[in-house]
Order: structure tokens, then sequence, then C-alpha cells
């Protein structure tokens, strides 16, 4: 036990910070924006990039790994929808946000801080293969059925084109690319770049977690709690456990490797989450199931590493 709050702790002690300095005042409200859209654009892409650049293309593509993320995280989305739909009686719209919840972890601000501390370096790979799920296949699919269960969805084709128009200019897509592209040709960047580059990237898991604590200090809790039982359970309980029988299930893989995509998966909603929830009359469910996941992901996350400890 002690070992496991001593690889949680930091994580949630940063967390707990960044809340303080926003919920006092110490740091401006926009700071949240300024500080996530820093991790976003810069000090992440740069992690991925260095990261993905010094290793052989074999470990970084691991198709087992692809598999067994994706079906534990549609496993989790399918589950919470129809239990949305039939127990919940919610329309389409909202139980693909509940789905969304679920199935959509925060894996470059929560869970690869703390599965970097767990396993070391496999985190980055395993990292970038989820980012590879999560915005290629989860997100795009879940909120175009919520788009269609309202009434106003796009076309199929225009759809298409909506999505990989965001991916196109989305910096972790495009640090994942490269860094596949300097790995395969034997790339180096200049020894001043790299250092430049590497400096950013040991950045993004304090700033990130900071910017966690700044987003529940502006979120508080919402007063609506319809769903949020679900969806927390769903992706504090849920998706891990799917992803861990998944990778029973399938062929072995490096077993850090492994253990990353369960911590991965048990990280609470990404920040962003009750941004999409509001365009569907959900803000202030997304919100709340946030702000819970959050909490109670330091008792989660810490019985995960225990659970999945060699």
């Amino acid at each position: 036990m002690t070992a496991i709050l001593t690889a949680t702790l930091p994580i949630f002690l940063i967390i707990g910070l960044g809340y303080a300095l926003f919920r006092f005042a110490l740091l401006p409200k926009e700071g949240v924006r300024i500080l996530g859209a820093f991790v976003l654009t810069i000090a992440l892409p740069a992690l991925i990039f260095t990261s993905l650049s010094k290793r052989a293309f074999g470990d970084i593509i691991n198709p087992v790994y692809l598999a067994a993320f994706g079906l534990g995280t549609f496993g989790a989305a399918a589950i919470t929808f129809l239990l949305a739909r039939h127990l919940l009686k919610r329309d389409r719209s909202a139980a693909a946000i509940l789905a969304l919840g679920a199935a959509g972890a925060n894996s470059g601000f929560v869970g690869y801080p703390i599965a970097a501390l767990i396993v070391g370096p496999p985190a980055v790979v395993a990292l970038a293969l989820c980012m590879l799920v999560e915005n290629l296949l989860t997100i795009p699919i879940l909120l175009a059925v919520a788009e269609a269960g309202r009434g106003d969805a796009m076309k199929p084709g225009a759809q298409a084109a909506a999505a990989l128009k965001a991916l196109a200019g989305n910096p972790m897509i495009l640090a994942i690319l490269a860094g596949v592209i300097a790995s395969v040709a034997g790339l180096r960047l200049p020894e001043p770049v790299e250092r430049a580059v590497d400096m950013l990237a040991t950045a993004s898991a304090p700033v990130a977690l900071i910017s966690i604590g700044g987003a529940l200090a502006s979120l508080g809790a919402a007063r609506r709690f319809d769903g949020v039982a679900l969806v927390v359970l769903g992706k504090l309980a849920l998706h891990p456990a799917l992803v861990a029988a998944a990778l029973f299930l399938l062929p072995p893989i490096n077993a850090d490797l492994a253990r990353a995509a369960i911590l991965i998966a048990a990280a609470p909603m990404m920040t962003i989450y009750p941004l999409l929830g509001a365009r569907f009359g959900q803000g202030q469910m997304t919100a709340t199931a946030l702000f819970v996941a959050t909490l109670a992901s330091f008792a989660t996350m810490s019985a995960v590493i225990a659970l999945t400890a060699p």
C-alpha cells in the first residue's frame, strides 16, 4: 500500500495544488485554458515525438494492443449506451454522451503521468496508441451518434471530411505521424533542437496536472446527478476491466505495455467532456461526472495499480 501511495499521491497532490491555485485566484481563471492549450499543442506532442522517434518501428505499432484497447473501449461505450437508453430512458444523443464519458479516458493529463510513474518509458507508446483509438474512432463515432440522435446530423461524406480536417490539425496526431516517420527513416533532430524538444516534453505531466486541478476548480459540482453514477462506474471500473479482459483473451504483449493500457483506461474522462456534453444539453451532468470521477480516481486507480502489480 505504501508503494501505491508513493506512486499515486504526487499526482493528486499536484492536481490539488492546481485546484488551490485557481480556486483562491492565485492564478487567473483564463490560465486553465492557456495551460491546457500548452500541454495539448506543445508539451504532449513534443513528448510523443521525441519518444517515438527514438524507438524501433516494431516497438511502436502493436496490433494486439490496438485491438485490446479498441475492444475494451467500444465494449464500455456499447454497454453504457444500452443502459442509458433502456435503464435510464435517455434519448440517443444523451446516451451517446454518457457512453463517451465511460469510454473516453483522460489519457494525456491523468492516465499517462500515472502510467509513466508505474511502468516508465513504455507508457509513452501506450499513450500514442490510445490516442489513435480515441481520436480516430471513439470520439468521432460517438459524437456522430449524438448528432444523428438530435436530427441535425451532417451527411456521411460531410462528417468524414470534417473528421479528416480535424485530425489533420491535431498536434498529437501529427506528432505520432512525425515520430513514426522519424523512427522508420532513422532520422534524428540536430542536438540543440533535440534538447529543446526534450525540455518541452518534461513539462507535459506537471503542467497537465495543474491544468486538471484548475479545471475542477472552475467546474465545481453541478446540481444535476442524473446518469452520473453510470458514467463514473463505466469509466473507472467497466472500461479498465474490459481492456484487461481483452488483453487476457488476445495474444500476450509486453507486460509493462499491457499494464499501461489498463492504467490509462482507468483514468477519469477527458477534461473537454463537459464542453462536448454541453453541445447536447448535458453540460451539468458531464461537469458533475468529471468532478466526481477525478476525485474518486485516487482510490480506484490505486486499486488498479495494486491489482495489476507483477
